[in-house]
């Protein structure tokens, strides 16, 4: 019997709360023998690629997982935005939340609220503090308003009222706390009694801040955070927070998800116990004191466990370890370096980075990215790396079906895994995504270990299209010359000077425009006329004229590129079409003209001079008609023909 594999949402892994959900659902899972598939889809804010993170969330079915643990609400608001039509239609799985989702639907929370009140009780009754500075997340945030209100009402109890100014919207991350100092500094809010961050994130960054800044907490002013999480326990400044064990809801979660297995009623809310604990960052604890963890609300000393202690020290040790394995593997990869050379280079780094499996899914062709509107999960896709620890690699291209699988089926030989799947992209375009199941890398590191690998990918990625691209443009304008020979003996031919006629121009030089275009770049259209051939003519012949055109045309020839497209209209008028210059080229090649005109004269010693004007336009996707950039140059060409006239008038 296949086992279960339970699916774990998540934001990230950045912040303290969310690793400690992660610890407490991995050691449940782990204990009831059931797989964790953990899709982490981005932060709500902030991220300018918020919508590729995301893209993970379409995996999110009953074909891929059998349960799923909601860790924010934002997922619920998302779900059918980014779900295609067909992707609703998969089969669904049963879900619970620990935190407040849409109305109806199960959730677990933490009964907090006579906990919180007490601690902010405790600030007042007993540090007598009076003046409040607070920082809340975002204002859509359920959790984030409906903490904000206990605060402003157990405040007003006490006859306080927290000026608007000393409100900080956070966003509930370290960031946000160091923000909220900077600018309660910048606008001369402190010193204050006590600032209450919202959740302890904001608290750790906000306290981080503070000691950079030579302040000392709790003796400047005081701190307390929400939610109880690692950080809170371990932080230098150990921080007094209220909230649930994280534990007893990913017990309860995975518990509420077997009961919905076997058919059972679940209640709408499951509720957890909270505890409050005041640590150092309140003063209740002594900065001297690293044998108390807290004072409980009898103001009793509860110590760390031995166990927590060692657990703590083994996370010191290898952190510090494999943050210096992180840093050496990102150092090495500065090189530019293909796709072909990427896989063989991060299958030889997986065991230093303590990832014991891997799987890297390619679709066939990029998703483009649009800021709305759903998109289909593509159809196929390839295996471009699998990797197992002790399992010898096969080489064979593996293809699926990414709508029916999250990976092929018996892909790895140890199906017991914790595992987690991220999106692979780069800019505005999805590649596909990465499964990769770690084995005693410290949380923290998670987020790092795959960020680093992603960025790896995406270079890659980027230089072998850059190098495909510079071959393809290569081999066309191969073919272009080749095009360009080959038509020079035929009826696009000007039968006197050699170049093209009209035919020849408006095929092959139509065709260079658009060439051009598609590759992203611009030129320029010349429409050039002989000067004084009607003289000429009338003067010494036609013969003479005739050679005066031809003369022409050899100077053209040698003033412009060997790839340019140059033709004689008829009479006196050419016109040269040029890929990939702009307005700058004009100056240089009218130089050029002018210099090779007077070595003809000189070597032929000509009875007369050859000279030319010329109009120059540039086409682009825009303007890119011969026809119409024919007219628009031949406008620009009467104005220079003006101008010399002008001059010419000038000087008699």
């Amino acid at each position: 019997m296949a086992r279960k594999r339970i699916g774990l949402q998540l934001n990230s892994l950045i912040s303290g709360y969310n690793i400690d959900v992660f610890n407490a659902t991995e050691a449940v899972c782990r204990q009831k023998g059931y797989d964790l598939t953990v899709f982490e889809g981005g932060v709500e804010y902030g991220s300018p690629a918020t919508r590729q993170q995301q893209f993970i969330y379409k995996h999110i079915n009953g074909r891929n997982i059998d349960g799923l643990i909601i860790t924010s609400g934002y997922y619920k608001a998302i779900e059918n935005d980014i779900k295609s039509d067909g992707e609703k239609q998969l089969p669904s799985v049963p879900q619970i939340a620990i935190a407040e989702t849409k109305e109806g639907e199960p959730y677990i929370y933490s009964e907090f609220e006579e906990n919180f009140i007490a601690m902010i009780d405790h600030m007042v009754t007993v540090h007598g503090c009076r003046v409040f500075n607070i920082v809340s997340g975002l204002e859509s945030n359920t959790d984030s308003r409906r903490r904000m209100k206990i605060c402003l009402a157990t405040l007003a109890k006490h006859g306080i009222r927290v000026e608007k100014k000393r409100l900080y919207i956070g966003g509930f991350t370290e960031e946000g706390g160091f923000n909220a100092l900077n600018y309660y500094v910048k606008h001369d809010l402190l010193p204050t009694d006590c600032i209450i961050c919202l959740n302890d994130d904001m608290a750790v960054g906000l306290i981080d801040y503070a000691v950079a800044l030579n302040y000392n907490v709790p003796e400047d002013f005081r701190v307390i955070g929400f939610d109880d999480s690692a950080h809170s326990e371990f932080n230098h400044v150990t921080i007094t927070s209220v909230g649930g064990n994280l534990r007893q809801f990913a017990a309860k979660a995975v518990d509420s998800i077997e009961q919905m297995w076997q058919g059972k009623f679940i209640p709408s809310q499951i509720k957890i116990p909270s505890l409050v604990k005041y640590r150092k960052s309140c003063g209740c604890v002594d900065a001297e004191d690293f044998e108390t963890d807290y004072m409980d609300k009898d103001g009793k000393p509860v110590p760390y466990s031995y166990s927590t202690i060692q657990f703590m020290h083994q996370q010191y040790f290898r952190l510090d370890h494999d943050i210096v394995l992180v840093q050496k593997f990102f150092e090495r990869q500065v090189r530019p370096m293909t796709i072909r050379e990427f896989v063989p280079e991060l299958t030889r780094w997986l065991p230093k980075l303590h990832i014991r499996s891997c799987a890297i899914v390619l679709f066939k062709n990029k998703i483009h990215v649009e800021n709305t509107a759903a998109f289909e999960l593509p159809d196929y896709a390839e295996l471009l790396l699998v990797y197992e620890e002790g399992v010898k690699q096969q080489n064979d291209i593996v293809s699926f079906n990414p709508q029916e699988c999250l990976y092929p089926e018996n892909l790895f030989t140890d199906c017991r895994i914790t595992a987690f799947v991220r999106t692979l992209y780069y800019n505005n375009f999805i590649y596909g995504y990465m499964v990769y199941a770690p084995e005693n890398l410290p949380t923290p590191l998670l987020d790092t270990t795959y960020s680093m690998i992603s960025h790896v990918f995406s270079s890659s990625a980027f230089y072998t299209e850059k190098l495909v691209a510079e071959s393809h443009q290569h081999l066309m304008m191969e073919q272009l010359e080749k095009t360009n020979s080959q038509l020079a003996g035929i009826s696009q031919t000007d039968e006197l000077t050699k170049l093209y006629n009209r035919r020849g121009l408006f095929n092959l030089g139509q065709e260079s425009i658009n060439f051009t275009v598609d590759m992203g770049k611009k030129g320029l259209v010349f429409y050039a006329d002989m000067d004084g051939l009607k003289r000429i003519n009338d003067t010494y012949g036609h013969d003479a004229g005739d050679q005066t055109i031809v003369g022409m045309a050899l100077m053209l020839r040698k003033s412009f590129r060997s790839h340019d497209i140059i033709a004689r209209l008829g009479g006196d008028e050419f016109v040269i079409v040029s890929a990939g210059v702009d307005f700058s080229f004009v100056p240089k090649v009218k130089e050029r003209i002018k210099e090779s005109c007077e070595e003809w004269y000189m070597s032929t010693h000509s009875l007369f001079r050859l000279s030319i004007s010329i109009g120059a336009v540039e086409f682009s996707e825009e303007n890119k008609n011969l026809e119409e950039l024919l007219s628009q140059a031949d406008k620009v060409l009467y104005e220079e023909k003006a101008r010399k006239h002008t001059r010419s008038s000038a000087k008699e």
